[in-house]
């Protein structure tokens, strides 16, 4: 298959993506490696003693799994909301042919609504 030429702006976007992920992820490491002391982590009636290094790497692991998942169902809502507009639109033009108006009648009257104003603009 022939790969599809993409422009010069999707390129550059791309790519400051990529190095923003990049140096993202060069800051969590050195974070991450200078801090390896114990840390304790109480939940509830528990206590757990961690080196540090693996409590910032969970963290880091948890936020990105979180926002993975909210930007699955945002996306899957507005999926839904494209749907349905679809399908208003599909219904509407349904309603429409079954009238009788045809395009060339609704822009017949587009052009007399519009010129029956006109008369009234100074």
């Amino acid at each position: 298959m022939k790969e599809e030429v993409k422009p010069e702006r999707n390129r550059r976007k791309e790519n400051i993506y990529l190095i923003g992920g990049l140096v993202l992820l060069v800051l969590i490491i050195i974070i991450t490696v200078q801090n390896t002391d114990p840390a304790e982590v109480k939940l509830l009636f528990w206590r757990f003693e961690f080196p540090l290094i693996i409590i910032l790497l969970a963290m880091f692991l948890f936020g990105f799994i979180y926002g993975q998942i909210k930007s699955f169902f945002s996306n899957r809502q507005i999926e839904r909301e494209i749907k349905a507009r679809d399908k208003l639109i599909k219904d509407l033009r349904m309603a429409q042919s079954k009238s009788g108006v045809s395009n060339q009648q609704s822009d017949t009257n587009k052009k007399d609504d519009n010129n029956r104003g006109s008369a009234y603009k100074y």
